[in-house]
């Protein structure tokens, strides 16, 4: 999920789960963690940990709330937090990872502070339960350098660019510009030159932008960039409208459908049959307003942005489910493959040994049918072909170091 579209994501969730207490924890796959919120009707906040699809979005009543998985993660959450109440919801702007704060009273004497961390951050998600200083009482993903015999502390991502969207002066954005290439790269780095595939700029060989400015994605940059003839004034007025936008609204979530997965190549190519096949074949993108960068891209409106990232994950599960079909078939289909393979090696193998039956069975039955046994030394003997019809006369190879009859017998040992 996009950094700025968490953003957004969070100030919709913020009054829906504050002051709400976890009621029950599922695990419904190795990645997929329920929590259900004890309201007048339980809702059930859904953590997806999945590296291709790091998401997070809140639902309606389940009504199977049944045991599916169970972990060690599992057991430490349920052993901190169920009972317990979120007081508060945070984020830093330029980073997607997200802060739950917990009031639990396991222990009715005293009031445990704890810190639900999730890291939505692809291709390594994760979940870090914390106590009041902050050390780490479980994970999802154990953390490099910690040892289960040594209380570990909880370390922030580290920052991978110098400057961040919510710190960057005019001045500096500007500079910044002339060191990147506005918009970003197409996919042809080794020309250095090209056109970006959605907004059909030319690209110039700097790096990209959103390499060097923290929190902000391609598909932003694209849209900062979108018609602004790579005036460092218009791009900083137009990043300052995306940012306004983003903290006040007005909010329009939008669903994109971009190019097809090469692994769905085939199911793009049946578009017609259903526009829910049709969906499979995208890569999507969640946005909480319509993008000009992306005009005339297949896309689709939602009331809320919990709504979408609802349909983004269902598409997600659907996709994953499809991959898995495919994969077991796949792996049918190539057992068969292997065995039909060493089957055909084998016919091979026999033709290959049998394909002379017939002229040994003929050189050993002429072989035995002269008068004379030949002793040993010789290479070939001319005889006449008792099964031809002009009795014309053939050579048949011998091993010299063998007489003919003896050789009749070698050749007619294949045949026992």
């Amino acid at each position: 999920m996009d950094n700025l579209t968490l953003e957004v994501l969070l100030h919709e969730l913020r009054p829906l789960l504050l002051q709400k207490t976890i009621q029950k924890l599922k695990q419904t796959s190795d990645r997929t963690v329920l929590f259900a919120l004890r309201s007048r009707r339980t809702d059930v906040l859904t953590l997806c940990l999945d590296p291709s699809h790091p998401s997070i979005f809140l639902t309606g009543p389940e009504n199977k709330f049944s045991e599916n998985v169970s972990t060690d993660w599992l057991s430490t959450l349920r052993k901190y937090l169920v009972g317990g109440r979120i007081v508060n919801l945070s984020k830093n702007l330029t980073e997607r990872v997200l802060f739950f704060d917990f009031e639990s009273r396991r222990v009715p004497s005293r009031l445990e502070k704890l810190t639900l961390v999730l890291e939505l951050i692809p291709p390594r998600p994760n979940a870090l339960l914390l106590n009041e200083s902050q050390a780490i009482l479980g994970a999802f993903l154990a953390q490099k350098g910690s040892f289960r015999m040594e209380q570990s502390y909880y370390k922030p991502p580290e920052a991978k660019s110098a400057f961040s969207i919510d710190q960057i002066t005019q001045e500096e954005f500007q500079l910044l510009v002339g060191s990147c290439s506005f918009p970003p790269e197409s996919e042809s780095p080794k020309t250095g030159r090209g056109r970006d595939p959605l907004t059909g700029f030319e690209a110039r060989k700097q790096p990209p932008l959103w390499s060097k400015l923290s929190g902000i994605s391609p598909f932003f940059v694209r849209e900062v960039a979108y018609g602004a003839a790579n005036d460092p004034e218009v791009l900083w007025e137009r990043l300052q409208s995306i940012l306004k936008r983003i903290r006040y609204g007005p909010y329009s979530p939008q669903i994109y459908f971009l190019k097809p997965s090469p692994v769905f190549s085939t199911v793009a190519k049946v578009r017609s049959a259903s526009n829910k096949t049709a969906e499979l074949a995208e890569k999507i993108l969640v946005v909480p307003f319509p993008l000009d960068s992306l005009e005339g891209i297949q896309h689709r409106e939602f009331p809320s942005l919990n709504a979408s990232c609802i349909e983004a994950y269902q598409i997600f599960c659907t996709r994953s489910h499809f991959l898995k079909r495919q994969q077991s078939l796949m792996s049918t289909v190539s057992a068969h493959l292997r065995k039909k393979s060493r089957l055909l090696e084998g016919l091979r193998t026999d033709l290959r040994k049998n394909e002379s039956f017939e002229l040994y069975r003929k050189y050993a039955d002429l072989l035995y049918a002269q008068r004379e046994k030949s002793a040993s030394g010789q290479s070939m003997l001319r005889v006449v072909d008792l099964f031809d019809q002009k009795q014309a006369e053939i050579e048949v190879p011998l091993d010299p170091r063998f007489s003919a009859i003896q050789n009749a017998n070698r050749y007619s040992k294949p045949l026992q």
